[in-house]
């Protein structure tokens, strides 16, 4: 997906985009340069159990990065 952003730097989801992400509220971003990821918090906290221990490169294809 593409963004555009606003003159204060902030970017619209679309509230299909919030609900199958599972934002209600807060959410995380996560990334590297200029990829990222949207998530419920709840959602990071579960891919963090996931991958401990697991290298960076390991973790880092795992999500898609």
């Amino acid at each position: 997906l593409q963004f555009t952003f606003d003159k204060q730097g902030r970017f619209g989801v679309s509230a299909d985009l919030l609900r199958h992400a599972g934002i209600a509220r807060d959410a995380v971003l996560v990334g590297m340069g200029d990829t990222f990821n949207i998530m419920s918090p709840a959602r990071w906290t579960d891919l963090e159990r996931a991958t401990a221990g697991e290298n960076f490169g390991d973790m880092m294809r795992r999500i898609g990065l």
